[in-house]
């Protein structure tokens, strides 16, 4: 129960945590106990730590009555917060969902007649909009209200409509099992693993060509994964990116009413988020990281500002992007700023276990660009790579934990620790790091060059830094390109 409040308090907006506040400013054991929740940023979060936070230090025979009244207080909390959540939720339906509902408050009261023409209207405006999540019962609900009018004449079209409402929701779903398979193996396969997938979406939207919505996932979720790819196979090429970009946004703008995967309240709010991330994303694609960074920096202020709706769109995926942009954009001061999102975003969320990422993420934003920001806990931070390291070593992610380990070659080497960093770089596994040999070779001239402070050869590295920029095709060699970059500005005269 703890652990339930406080995801729950934690989670609220400021507007809700205030609305709640309203509800029990009457009872200051109340108070105390919501804002523990509030405030709370460790785990685990234990009821001893509660009950003093509400009733002070007590001896042994008074803590344990002051913990039976704990649970009733507890209790007491969390009802007061479901009816104040059922509250919240109820003016966050969606215009057809409201609609629904109130079809169904007009056949409990028996007005039929009415509720059969609202029905009417409905099905049609799902229809339209492509709501397949409504349809079936919205259907279901025209027939019934026709039989209980005797109007049996009219059913045997319902009943056509109603199994295809229920194809179509059928459809809907197979779209989105594929679409949460194709991010699965992405992720742990890379994205040449997922076109069988991406060839079934394509038939489905191909079956229902009648109905956009199904077009629209098929390439919003191509043009999503692709430009975010990662993995073995994960060249795609930019003009196909573009192909699946373009015809996603030329259908929501026709179609601003039409839902992509999720349906709720504010979606199309959602949508345009998202389809500004995916924008960002292309751009990044690209090698266009400025603009790329940009853009994310703006919906990630929008997304952190607690005032702002966009907060739930907040996550990793989108934190990390905005921090490698802004490494890529050398924009330092930035990216360190959105590192600290990061930790507070973990923090918030009580993933103690992730923060090892945020770490190694610090380090990246630092070493990348040769700078050592105040109060840089070089101990701390190796730690914490060591930790990452063996977290992919145990998951068996032997790509992250190559990268991971090459990561901490370079924060080694830019705290001064050349003898360590030296044996790491020249293990066989992360000189198969690389996937340009090219850029392989700048990258050891200049590592050498710095290891043995031969700083004179600054023109043959710029010449061969000149060279290799018109070389590299990914995000990962621009990476190794900017800290051969800034190296030079630092190191050589």
């Amino acid at each position: 129960m703890n652990e339930l409040l406080l995801q729950k308090i934690k989670n609220l907006s400021e507007a809700d945590w205030q609305q709640l506040l309203g509800k029990i400013e009457q009872s200051l054991l109340l108070k105390k106990l919501a804002q523990k929740f509030r405030e709370w940023n460790s785990e685990p979060l234990k009821t001893k730590t509660l009950v003093l936070a509400v009733y002070g230090k007590q001896d042994m025979l008074h803590y344990t009555i002051a913990e039976n009244r704990f649970y009733k207080l507890r209790k007491k909390l969390y009802e007061i917060f479901l009816q104040s959540s059922k509250t919240q939720s109820s003016h966050k339906l969606a215009q057809e969902e409201m609609a629904k509902e109130f079809c169904k408050q007009l056949m409990d009261k028996g007005e039929i007649a009415q509720a059969a023409k609202a029905l009417e209207t409905l099905e049609q405006q799902c229809f339209s909009n492509n709501i397949f999540e409504l349809l079936p019962e919205i259907s279901d609900m025209r027939i019934q209200a026709a039989q209980a009018l005797n109007r049996f004449s009219e059913t045997k079209k319902m009943y056509s409509k109603f199994e295809e409402a229920t194809e179509l929701y059928i459809a809907l779903s197979k779209q989105k099992l594929l679409a949460r398979r194709i991010y699965e193996v992405n992720v742990q396969q890379g994205i040449g693993a997922t076109q069988s997938y991406f060839k079934q979406m394509d038939i489905i939207a191909r079956t229902h060509k009648n109905y956009p919505r199904f077009r629209l996932i098929y390439n919003f979720v191509a043009a999503y994964y692709k430009a975010g790819s990662g993995g073995k196979n994960s060249q795609i090429k930019s003009y196909a990116i573009a192909r699946h970009f373009a015809a996603a946004t030329k259908i929501m703008n026709s179609n601003p009413n039409i839902p992509i995967i999720s349906f709720s309240a504010d979606f199309q709010q959602k949508q345009q988020f998202k389809i500004k991330e995916l924008e960002a994303i292309f751009l990044f694609k690209q090698l266009r990281f400025k603009e790329a960074a940009a853009m994310l920096n703006e919906l990630l202020k929008s997304a952190v500002n607690n005032t702002h709706n966009n907060k739930k769109m907040l996550n990793e995926i989108l934190i990390t992007n905005t921090i490698h942009a802004n490494i890529l954009a050398q924009d330092s001061q930035t990216a360190f700023a959105t590192v600290q999102h990061y930790f507070s975003f973990l923090r918030d969320n009580n993933y103690a276990s992730r923060i090892a990422r945020a770490f190694c993420e610090l380090a990246n934003v630092a070493s990348t660009l040769h700078i050592s920001p105040k109060n840089f806990d070089a101990k701390s931070i190796l730690k914490n790579i060591n930790l990452f390291i063996d977290q992919c070593k145990k998951q068996q992610l032997k790509e992250l934990e190559t990268a991971a380990t090459f990561l901490k070659a370079q924060t080694l080497l830019l705290v001064g620790k050349k003898i360590e960093a030296r044996k790491i770089f020249e293990t066989d596994d992360v000189k198969a790091h690389f996937k340009n040999k090219e850029i392989q070779l700048l990258f050891y001239a200049a590592l050498y060059a710095i290891l043995n402070k031969n700083y004179t050869q600054k023109a043959a590295l710029i010449k061969q830094f000149k060279k290799a920029k018109y070389s590299f095709s990914s995000s990962e060699d621009t990476m190794v390109l900017t800290w051969i970059e800034c190296a030079i500005t630092k190191y050589f005269h």
